[in-house]
């Protein structure tokens, strides 16, 4: 190859001179751009480093109120047809029968920990009170089945009779480590 190509030819010489000069300009520009992003992660880490003791704070905070009003520590299964019985009472709900099965082993997730058969008499209005009620923290509640008929006859006091089985599902908090 004849070095005088280069010299003789102006666009070769000037692309052989400028071509070192833009490398190093877009090698510059992007770790400037790299070193930019990397700061801008470690400020955003900084910050969340700073907040997570503050959430953690707050995490334990929230169970152990939650844990303060978990099921088995409030009511025994015995408690509960007591506790039922008084509180359906109170609001105008006429108890016929009440079962409640808990699981003797630890459960799965998917199971329940806890199922509640529930039938008595009473309007609409006392029986959402009831299942209102029947709501506890730290537990999901889900119904399985709910049927509501009409009593025969004219009951002005119990019109309505209610059947409603329940599922209580254990819901942990997430915990960090």
């Amino acid at each position: 190859m004849d070095p005088a190509t280069f010299i003789r030819n102006r666009t070769t010489i000037a692309a052989w001179i400028a071509a070192p000069l833009v490398l190093i300009v877009l090698v510059y520009q992007g770790s400037r751009l790299l070193c930019h992003s990397a700061e801008a992660q470690l400020v955003q880490d900084q910050t969340m480093m700073e907040i997570i003791p503050d959430l953690m704070n707050g995490l334990h905070r929230a169970q152990e109120a939650l844990n303060q009003f978990s099921l088995k520590d409030a009511e025994n299964i015995q408690d509960i047809g007591l506790f039922l019985n008084e509180t359906s009472d109170e609001h105008g709900f006429q108890l016929i029968s009440v079962q409640v099965s808990e699981k003797s082993t630890k459960p799965k997730r998917t199971d329940p920990l806890l199922t509640l058969r529930l039938e008595g008499n009473g309007t609409l209005l006392s029986m959402m009170r009831i299942l209102e009620i029947l709501q506890r923290p730290n537990f999901l509640v889900t119904v399985e089945t709910a049927s509501v008929q009409l009593n025969s006859g004219s009951q002005e006091e119990h019109p309505y009779r209610g059947r409603f089985v329940l599922n209580y599902y254990e819901v942990s908090p997430p915990t960090l480590k």
